[in-house]
């Protein structure tokens, strides 16, 4: 597994108008990217732990976790999440709020999830 790449928000079109990108969709394609694909993949093997441990993270993509969960939650939103179902993006979303608001305290991180009813 390869570091994440960081993309820009913006890239520019012929004649330097910027032209706006969604988080690892490509804009000749709406395939997403291989990059986006794992961190999704990623995101979703990890969910019922609460998203992952900030070291396995930074090992697998080269960035905090901040910065990883603000990712996956852009990219709940692009053509790389099309094979979460909406019951995973909803549960992905909370994860990704509790990790970059980690006042809250709706998810035991590290434990599993009620809808394993554990």
């Amino acid at each position: 597994m390869g570091l994440m790449t960081v993309e820009p928000e913006t890239t520019r079109q012929q004649g330097n108008q910027p032209c706006e990108r969604s988080a690892g969709v490509t804009e000749r394609s709406e395939r997403p990217s291989p990059d986006a694909r794992e961190v999704v993949a990623y995101a979703l093997k990890w969910m019922r732990w609460g998203g992952g441990e900030a070291e396995d993270i930074f090992v697998h993509f080269g960035v905090d976790p901040p910065r990883f969960f603000l990712r996956v939650r852009k990219l709940l939103s692009t053509p790389a999440s099309r094979i979460v179902t909406p019951e995973d993006k909803a549960e992905l979303r909370r994860i990704c709020a509790v990790r970059l608001n980690p006042t809250r305290s709706d998810l035991p991180l590290g434990g599993a999830t009620e809808r394993d009813g554990t």
